[in-house]
């Protein structure tokens, strides 16, 4: 069994507040949850064991990273920041969770899924909602 230890937390932790940060921004979060976890940015300094870039802020992963976010006008797109905070921390957590690269956990489980869990999942646990997820979407390195 794989347990995700206090260190992985503040790295679920930063990624949450990346993403409701961009929510705040009004981003279309559809599109900047696809190119961020399908980023080869993500691929290399996110999901690896270790980088200085685990921590950061929204604003220095844009100058940084190959993502390069949409202003939604019409707010179709647009999420409450607590929505992106859950999201981007589950994305992050099934990551040490199952030991899956994002590319992989977001095609396993589309945003458009994940956010459809936000009601039902983001007053349990992320212990009890990630395992749920990965045993739903039989989610294994």
């Amino acid at each position: 069994m794989i347990f995700v230890d206090v260190f992985d937390e503040e790295i679920c932790d930063a990624q949450g507040e990346v993403f409701e940060e961009a929510a705040k921004s009004n981003f279309d979060m559809n599109k900047f949850t696809n190119d961020y976890l399908n980023s080869d940015f993500c691929l290399r300094e996110i999901d690896s064991d270790y980088s200085v870039f685990q921590l950061e802020w929204l604003s220095t992963i844009l100058v940084v990273s190959d993502v390069e976010p949409r202003i939604d006008d019409t707010c179709e797109t647009c999420w409450e920041p607590a929505v992106g905070y859950w999201v981007g921390y589950m994305y992050r957590y099934l990551h040490y969770l199952t030991l899956l690269n994002s590319r992989e956990i977001i095609k396993n489980i589309p945003v458009e899924v994940m956010c459809d869990h936000y009601e039902a999942y983001h007053t349990t646990s992320y212990e009890y909602a990630g395992d749920l997820l990965k045993e739903k979407y039989l989610l294994s390195a």
